[in-house]
């Protein structure tokens, strides 16, 4: 009906569905768009590497340390306890910190970001999906805890003899 009456009066009717379209096929906005996926995947990726290199790098650093503790009785289990009380609850809190961190800044930039050339409305609510956090988060544990049986592993294959061999180096 509110076609017919624009229509009848001279005037034209855009749909901001319509021009939403055009703008999403726009080749600059799909490069854009595009861009953005492989900047995300990318740091995703470094990411990934990163926190495995961290952890491969910091078990065989710790080597000797649980060396001299494994000499002295500590037994191969105590030792995989220890490393991992050690290592996950501050990695895990950095990650969940992050996560709520970006989050909380989305919110609160809300009121700085106009979305109006693109919506029409000015009071265009900025939606996070919580349900991709979440999978976010806890893919991010999951990677934490295929890095922590990393360490474990690194730590678990060491010559005790060598350990006390400290004159050799």
């Amino acid at each position: 009906v509110l076609e017919e009456v624009v229509t009848a009066s001279g005037a034209a009717m855009t749909a901001r569905y319509e021009v939403l379209d055009r703008l999403a096929a726009d080749p600059m906005v799909r490069w854009a768009t595009l861009g953005m996926w492989a900047g995300a995947v990318l740091a995703g990726v470094v990411g990934v590497v990163s926190m495995i290199a961290s952890f491969v790098i910091g078990a065989a650093r710790r080597r000797q340390d649980l060396g001299y503790l494994r000499t002295m009785g500590l037994t191969s289990a105590q030792a995989t306890r220890m490393t991992l009380v050690e290592q996950v609850p501050g990695v895990t809190l950095a990650v969940a910190l992050g996560l709520v961190a970006g989050a909380v800044t989305a919110i609160a930039i809300r009121p700085a970001i106009d979305l109006a050339p693109f919506t029409g409305n000015r009071a265009t609510p900025l939606t996070i999906d919580w349900p991709a956090l979440a999978l976010l988060l806890v893919a991010a544990l999951a990677l934490l805890t295929a890095t922590a049986v990393i360490f474990v592993l690194v730590n678990r294959r060491q010559d005790l003899g060598q350990v006390l061999r400290v004159g050799d180096r």
